[in-house]
């Protein structure tokens, strides 16, 4: 039996539950067939409806690198994609609210820069020792999957009340801080990592060595989002739930994720979002049981939800959950495979809800 998906181009593409690959739409826009195993897929994927307006554009402001390798803002002619029946939009961070570069550039050298004088500063504490103790664990996967990470001392057993000598302490210190510094050159996104940096980047915003870099047209777009009704209310005590709701996913930590929004250029932006999922809630944003998660937390069926994302492979994973997916490409962002069948946008003013 085969179930009947509407990409957000508003093609029609034919789904046989038995197998799956991915959404690909032939250039002729004929129907074609997606497949899966019901070993990597048990559940079948509901239906989704976007279009775009292919006869519609207008002109945008849009960031991009000029021959001297720094970002200006140009005009640009561009379509706009047109999302129905949307009561909530997830929005990743780097590379789509975000400059990549904010990111690579500014957060991570900040968090290997301090990185040694937080953890002997925040030594004894809870968080700290949490945090050592899971960048461990990690290491030891390493080094069990011979990835070759740097040296890692040897820490007390836990609950062994043991306190460790000021040697031993610098030396565990040094270590910690060489692996963290291994695993941000290595870009993994992994919970121990985004926790510690988290907590690094949290001294910098409030001592005002960092603000919060978003793209210039992202908060008015959202702010208009979260007045757009979805569906007329009963009453007076529901008009909250008839308007749409706004979510982050990504790869940093929840932590980091308010920080950032909580000191941007453009103010707090923390009102605007309505809850915050990282690797920890729900899991990896390569499986579509983790946007299946974020659905049931946030009460609505996967087809009422938008995920803006510049990654394909989570754009791949959302979708085969059941969620409207819509492609950002932003300065840097990684270049899309052709035929990926997704609906891009270089701003969010693209972005326009029915």
């Amino acid at each position: 039996m085969k179930c009947r998906v509407l990409a957000l181009f508003g093609f029609s593409v034919s789904i046989d539950p038995s197998l799956w690959k991915r959404p690909l739409l032939s250039p002729n826009r004929s129907a074609v067939s997606l497949t899966m195993t019901s070993e990597e897929k048990p559940l079948a994927r509901p239906l989704v409806e976007a279009d775009t307006a292919e006869d519609e554009s207008k002109a945008i402001k849009v960031h991009k690198k000029s021959e001297d390798g720094h970002e200006k803002e140009v005009e640009k002619e561009t379509s706009i994609v047109r999302v129905k029946d949307c009561s909530a939009i997830v929005v990743d961070i780097e590379g789509t609210t975000t400059s990549i570069s904010f990111v690579a550039e500014t957060l991570f050298p900040y968090a290997k820069e301090k990185v040694e004088a937080f953890i002997s500063e925040t030594f004894d504490t809870p968080e700290t020792k949490e945090d050592i103790r899971a960048l461990s664990k990690l290491r030891a996967e390493d080094v069990e999957q011979n990835l070759s990470p740097p040296p890692f001392p040897s820490l007390p057993e836990e609950g062994d009340g043991k306190s460790l000598a000021p040697e031993a302490k610098a030396e565990v210190v040094q270590g910690v801080a060489a692996y963290v510094k291994w695993l941000i050159g290595a870009d993994r996104k992994v919970s121990p990592l985004k926790s510690l940096q988290g907590r690094i980047w949290e001294t910098g915003y409030k001592k005002g060595d960092l603000v919060g870099h978003v793209y210039e047209e992202v908060p008015g777009r959202l702010k208009t989002w979260i007045t757009q009704p979805v569906g007329k209310p009963a009453d007076d005590s529901e008009k909250d739930k008839a308007l749409v709701k706004l979510y982050v996913y990504s790869s940093g930590s929840v932590l980091a994720q308010k920080l950032l929004f909580g000191h941007t250029s453009h103010g707090d932006l923390l009102p605007l979002f309505s809850g915050h999922f990282d690797t920890k809630h729900p899991g990896s944003k390569l499986e579509w049981k983790s946007y299946e998660t974020i659905a049931k937390d946030v009460g609505l069926p996967p087809s009422r939800i938008v995920f803006l994302t510049d990654n394909i492979n989570e754009a791949k994973a959302a979708v085969e959950c059941g969620m409207q997916v819509v492609v950002s490409i932003r300065p840097g962002t990684a270049e899309l495979p052709e035929g990926h069948g997704f609906p891009c946008v270089h701003s969010f003013d693209q972005v326009l809800l029915e």
